[in-house]
Order: structure tokens, then sequence, then C-alpha cells
């Protein structure tokens, strides 16, 4: 049924409005309907959470915070390499969440004229959670709902409006379905459709190079839009483990078709041959 909504921040006993500010029950010929809402600016609030909205601050770019990785007491974002570049170059690099303020600056980096990978790491500024000898997330947070958020932490292991949290790391494997969170589409699931690719990616005015070793992702039943641009960046994970970086989408195809690193290709590159040790995250 058509109504005139008024939106209030508050509503009171009719006896407490004065006459010349109530609302009457019809307007226009249409009756009226009082809600009671407030509203705020989406402005960044809370931790860091895995598919939350980053890029450089000296660069126009954003894509996905992929995963959060934790290394000792502190935090890493795992993201693109070309997500946090700017100006020519990329460690050492001040990086932002969307609307928000610096989050740290990009300590690791593979370049992806290597036609290896396209990722980084960023070291995060601020407290994460308190650890316990192992992989975990804050009470009530992993939910990714603000309510139950610690503010007090600059990051969480948490993903964005999904419950639970990544836990380890597994390979890319034919057949494997897999679920990411990324800044445009959200949650979307994909099939691991083709390993072991050669690939010429397009980098816009930086060029194109051809990577090898890559895996195909293609949407489950024939669902579209797995990932867009925005989401170069995101991790594709197979229940609570982590496998494949992604960098790049068929666009032409509404994102149909995405191409990503396997995360055990991407960490020896980004971290060295001790990779294993260096979070309980990869230890698989």
């Amino acid at each position: 049924t058509e109504a005139v909504v008024v939106f209030v921040a508050a509503k009171r006993p009719l006896a407490d409005v004065p006459p010349g500010e109530r609302i009457l029950p019809q307007m226009h010929g249409q009756r009226t309907d009082v809600q009671e809402v407030s509203f705020e600016a989406c402005s960044a609030v809370g931790p860091l959470l895995q598919g939350d909205t980053i890029g450089p601050v000296d660069g126009p770019q954003v894509g996905t915070l992929g995963l959060i990785v934790p290394h000792g007491r502190e935090g890493y974002a795992m993201t693109n390499e070309h997500v946090v570049w700017a100006d020519g170059g990329v460690i050492g690099n001040a990086v932002r969440r969307w609307q928000g303020e610096a989050i740290g600056t990009v300590s690791h980096a593979v370049d992806p004229s290597t036609g290896i990978a396209d990722a980084a790491l960023v070291r995060l500024t601020g407290p994460g959670p308190a650890p316990t000898g192992g992989l975990t997330a804050s009470a009530g947070t992993a939910g990714g709902g603000a309510g139950g958020r610690t503010l007090a932490h600059a990051w969480d292991l948490g993903i964005r409006d999904r419950p639970g949290y990544v836990r380890r790391t597994a390979a890319a494997t034919l057949g494997l379905r897999c679920w990411k969170v990324g800044r445009t589409t959200g949650y979307t699931e994909a099939v691991v459709g083709a390993v072991d690719v050669s690939i010429l990616v397009s980098f816009g005015s930086r060029g194109g190079w051809r990577f090898h070793g890559q895996v195909v992702l293609r949407p489950v039943d024939g669902k579209l839009g797995i990932a867009r641009s925005g989401e170069s960046g995101a991790v594709w994970c197979e229940g609570d483990a982590a496998v494949a970086l992604l960098f790049a989408t068929d666009l032409a195809h509404v994102g149909s078709y995405v191409v990503s690193t396997p995360l055990i290709t991407v960490l020896p590159h980004l971290l060295g041959p001790a990779w294993r040790q260096w979070s309980p995250l990869f230890r698989g």
C-alpha cells in the first residue's frame, strides 16, 4: 500500500508533540507512516577485516584486502601489488582503508612483471586480537557484525559480513569449489576450472605480462559476476583454508572467468623459503 513515509530520529507520545509539529494522518491524499530511523555517514569503522576496501594513500585505485595474516604480535594485509602500487614503486607505500585513515605500509611485494604473481603484504599499524599460541579471532568479531567488534583493535581475523575465519592454507586443485569476499560483489562462490594456466594479463599503462602456473575460476551453476573491478587482492578460500590470490577478471564476460595465483606459489616468492614458519596461517 502506498503511503507518505516520514522518518524521525525518535517517536514521542502525541501529547508531547506541539500541534504545529504533528504529522497529519493523511498528506496529499495518501496515508502517512512515521518510521523511527537514524542515519549516519557510510564511513569505515571498526577493525580491518578480510574483504575490506584498501588502496594507496598516494594513488586513486582501490582493491580488496584479501587476507589478514598474523605474524607474531603483528598483523599483515594480503592483497595485489598493483592495488598498492603508486608513483612507480610499492615497498614503503602508505596504504589506507576506503574513506578512512592510513592503515600501514607495504613491506613485501612480488612484481607482476615476473610473471609469477601479483602480490603484496601491508604491515598494519595498531593492535590486533591478543595471540593465544595459535590463530584466533576476537570474541564476537568473526561474524562481521559491527555490534560485536572490539573497536580498540586495528585489525582482526574475521571476515567482512561472514561468520568464521581462515585458519590454514591449502592447494588450489581442479574442481575445487571456493568462496571469496570482495569489495564489489561481496560473497561469491566459484570452482577451479583450469590449473597450470599460462595467460597474458593487461595492467593498463604499466603494460602487460604473461603469467604461468595460474588457475582460472569459473561460476558455479552458471551464475555470472563472480568478481568485478575493485576485487583485485581478494583471496579464494575453501572452507577455512585460503587457496588462491585473485588478480585479474574477464570484464567482457561480466567477471565470469577469474585468474588467480595459488598461494603455495605466491608465498615462497613473497616471504622466502621459510614461508611456512612465517605465520600459523601457512602451516597447513
